[in-house]
């Protein structure tokens, strides 16, 4: 082996080495750090001719766990999915309101029921229909794109969905 080849193998053998040290320092300053995984870089002898003729560094690798990182994949997802249903449930709950609110759907509901349960057993008193239109109009205008005409008090005239348009 000449002086060159010697060099040459020396050369490639530290090169190969500095490599690995750099990636040592890289992994032991990110030992802390959440989310980073260690990195190697394998190493293998070069033959010409059966003859030593350096060290050939291979690519850097990462040594993560496939499973750890398919659980953690999944786990972000469920996080996500917990946070879309949240803000949905929160969006749900501030246009319906809770049961106890007094300007909740439930709430309403109940009033137009009521007043329709008052008005049925006296459909002609003007007063029970007066009582009965107010809350079905707030409850029907806000949660329906159907409009129907609204009777006058005292007309006789009970069905409020007979002659029902389209808005």
């Amino acid at each position: 082996m000449s002086i060159q080849a010697a060099l040459s193998n020396a050369l490639s053998s530290l090169a190969a080495e500095q490599r690995q040290s750099s990636i040592l320092a890289n992994n032991i300053a990110n030992a802390n750090t959440s989310g980073y995984v260690r990195r190697e870089m394998p190493r293998s002898e070069r033959l010409v001719a059966g003859v030593g003729a350096g060290v050939t560094a291979g690519t850097t690798q990462r040594m993560g766990d496939a499973a750890l990182a398919a659980a953690s994949r999944v786990a972000d997802g469920l996080e996500g999915y917990a946070k879309r249903m949240k803000e949905a449930l929160e969006t749900y709950n501030s246009t319906v309101g809770q049961p106890s609110d007094d300007r909740s759907l439930s709430s309403k509901l109940g009033a137009f029921e009521e007043a329709l349960t008052t008005l049925s057993s006296a459909p002609d008193n003007a007063v029970a229909q007066s009582r009965c239109w107010p809350p079905r109009r707030t409850w029907w205008r806000r949660s329906t794109p159907w409009t129907a005409p609204s009777p006058r008090p005292g007309s006789g005239r009970i069905c409020p969905w007979r002659g029902m348009s389209r808005r």
